[in-house]
């Protein structure tokens, strides 16, 4: 992947910057893989591979990111404040964005409290977790199984 960041980099020069977008995923018990990409093309710029999603971690992801691609115009992040640690260090004054999904998904957590934690018991009570799990592990295993989208699908 980072044999293409001098090429990826000159596209970010030439369409005058690129903001940085933030994010990581893991599943329960896994490693988080944290992620920077630029937010006006999607392209993924720098990934990491952590035991959890922490400030000094997120630091390296970030300095590597401008180090390939220089500092960005803005950052683009959810609420953490680890993800806001990593980032905090940023020469200059980096403009400093929420991601709106990440927002309205906080918002509803704490609106929707209280119906989550009774689904949640209710769930257990009726020992759903081993099923909805195979079930998960169903649909994973087909979406493994299929073919990828080509490039004209993706475009439609």
């Amino acid at each position: 992947h980072e044999s293409q960041a001098m090429a990826v980099a000159t596209l970010i020069k030439q369409a005058g910057g690129y903001i940085m977008s933030m994010d990581g995923t893991c599943e329960a018990g896994t490693k988080n893989v944290f992620m920077t990409l630029d937010a006006m093309t999607n392209l993924v710029l720098v990934t990491g591979c952590m035991n959890g999603e922490n400030a000094s971690d997120i630091m390296k992801v970030v300095d590597r990111t401008v180090e390939l691609f220089g500092c960005p115009l803005g950052t683009m992040r959810d609420l953490s404040k680890n993800v806001a640690g990593g980032r905090d260090h940023l020469p200059g004054h980096v403009p400093d964005f929420v991601c709106q999904c990440h927002l309205l998904e906080n918002v509803g957590e704490k609106l929707f409290e209280q119906s989550y934690a009774t689904l949640t018991k209710g769930i257990k009570a009726a020992k759903l977790r081993p099923r909805l799990t195979g079930i998960r592990g169903d649909l994973l295993r087909r979406s493994n199984g299929r073919q990828p989208i080509t490039a004209e699908q993706a475009s439609l």
